[in-house]
């Protein structure tokens, strides 16, 4: 196997399509005026580059070094990251696209990829990709999700999937057994439905399942979550060529899967609503939908809440870059 490239700059970005990046500079005060080449070009012009991802503190620390050693390595080149409140994020990109003030570089999840390449917000990279990508080494349906209409328009960061964590001092206490390691012998809805309402206990707060890691956000982390449920009724939401929902949301697959997800806040109760605040490892959900960056959170900010001890987790739904 060899060594995955990984871009730093994962998506360069031209705002409305009106400032092109050029091929042998940048801006030397920011914005979207230009892209650095790093493969040549003058180095006595000072490049600085504006670079936008939501906040997660984990990923911003690596992200840190990882910009370190890039400017290392360029010294003419300066990239400044600037964090966005997650709930934030999409919003405030959007805004700068229409004001023409958006960064050189984002970072976006695969599912909005489209939305903004069908804009003409993103550059095309095959040509660095094919040059410096180790394209082999991407697996397909994370080269996928960096396409549109056959182009590639950013570069893998990381991949993320879900899974179902539960905490097994309240299966335990309830006599509730074990979701069983096995993936085989994973469980269908009736049996999550029927722990949850057994861990269900409303008086003293307590909620058996949170279907999705960040309640109603207003941000793209929430469809992405929640269409695992489509995907486990064998549903999906768009046609293969993307052009209509029609017969697919709608198929009685994404009505079960949607009636379903109804079920859990509206007829059994047994998911909140408003979200207390880390719900999962203070004890008030006993099952949490959630994802590998609860790893590192948990453990950063709950170091007695041992997993594998305290809770534990079974994959569930599709993976979907990041």
């Amino acid at each position: 196997m060899k060594k995955t490239w990984m871009l730093l700059l994962i998506v360069l970005l031209v705002a409305g399509g009106l400032a092109a990046c050029s091929s042998g500079g940048g801006s030397k005060n920011g914005g979207n005026q230009g892209s650095a080449n790093t493969g040549g070009g003058s180095e006595d012009e000072q490049i600085v580059l504006t670079f936008w991802r939501h906040d997660y503190a984990p990923e911003a620390e690596t992200l840190d070094k990882l910009i370190a050693s890039f400017q290392a390595k360029y010294p003419h080149i300066k990239v400044n990251m600037e964090l966005i409140p997650n709930d934030q994020y999409e919003t405030k990109l959007r805004t700068a696209l229409a004001g023409q003030s958006a960064p050189d570089i984002l970072a976006i999840d695969g599912p909005t990829l489209a939305s903004y390449a069908h804009q003409g917000a993103l550059l095309p990279l095959d040509d660095y990709m094919k040059k410096d990508g180790n394209i082999d080494d991407i697996a397909k349906p994370v080269l996928e999700s960096l396409t549109y209409e056959g182009k590639i328009y950013a570069a893998p960061n990381n991949d993320a999937s879900l899974a179902m964590f539960y905490n097994i001092k309240m299966f335990e206490e309830k006599g509730i057994p074990l979701p069983s390691p096995n993936v085989d012998e994973a469980w269908t809805w009736d049996q999550l439905l029927d722990a949850a309402k057994k861990l269900n206990d409303p008086d003293n707060g307590v909620y058996g399942i949170n279907p999705s890691p960040w309640g109603f956000a207003g941000h793209e982390g929430v469809p992405f979550a929640d269409m695992t449920f489509l995907w486990q009724a064998g549903a999906d939401i768009l046609s293969p060529d993307k052009t209509t929902a029609k017969g697919y949301l709608d198929s009685p697959e994404a009505k079960k899967a949607l009636e379903f997800w109804n079920t859990l806040y509206n007829v059994e109760k047994v998911a909140p609503k408003e979200l207390p605040q880390d719900a999962f490892a203070n004890g008030k959900v006993a099952i949490n939908v959630d994802g590998p960056w609860a790893f590192a959170y948990l453990e950063s900010n709950f170091p007695d809440f041992k997993l594998g001890e305290e809770s534990a987790s079974r994959l569930c739904g599709k993976t979907s870059n990041r």
